[in-house]
């Protein structure tokens, strides 16, 4: 599963363009990538109660 599929293609490209936009030695591959395995990574967080982000009641 690729972050694309996760966030779906509407949010994904937007997600890329703020990358490039907001830094300008990114180039739109990079920034594509950065997408892509950030939805991953937290896709494969999301049931996984150890990766929970700080503050969430499920974290050990």
């Amino acid at each position: 599963m690729t972050g694309r599929a996760i966030l779906g293609a509407d949010m994904a490209d937007r997600l890329v363009t703020r990358i490039v936009e907001d830094h300008p030695g990114f180039d739109l591959p990079f920034a594509e990538r950065i997408v892509d395995q950030t939805g991953a990574f937290l896709a494969a967080c999301a049931g996984r109660s150890r990766y929970a982000p700080s503050g969430s009641r499920s974290a050990p």
